[in-house]
């Protein structure tokens, strides 16, 4: 399986638009080879990149700002500004 977004590269940072200091809108995201015996997915947005001392004050490593789940696997699309639980067949 593969996720890909028009909005930014692999390993490139998110575009400021899609995060707290821009529009805090969510980036437009495609979805590839999804294996067909795949019941539903998942979508977690980690953030590894948090400040070391946000990691010191609350004790954790990698802060998660989107968890999604119970995604239908048949949607392949999910628009700018859209989470993939709006999302319907």
């Amino acid at each position: 399986m593969k996720l890909t977004s028009s909005a930014f590269k692999h390993n490139e940072e998110i575009p400021e638009l899609h995060t707290c200091e821009g529009y805090n809108t969510s980036p437009p995201l495609e979805v590839h080879d999804v294996s067909k015996n795949a019941a539903s997915l998942v979508l977690i947005m980690d953030d590894p990149d948090i400040p070391d001392f946000v990691k010191q004050k609350l004790g954790i490593q990698v802060y998660d700002h989107w968890t999604v789940f119970n995604i239908d696997p048949r949607i392949k699309v999910f628009k700018e500004g859209i989470s993939p639980d709006q999302r319907r067949i």
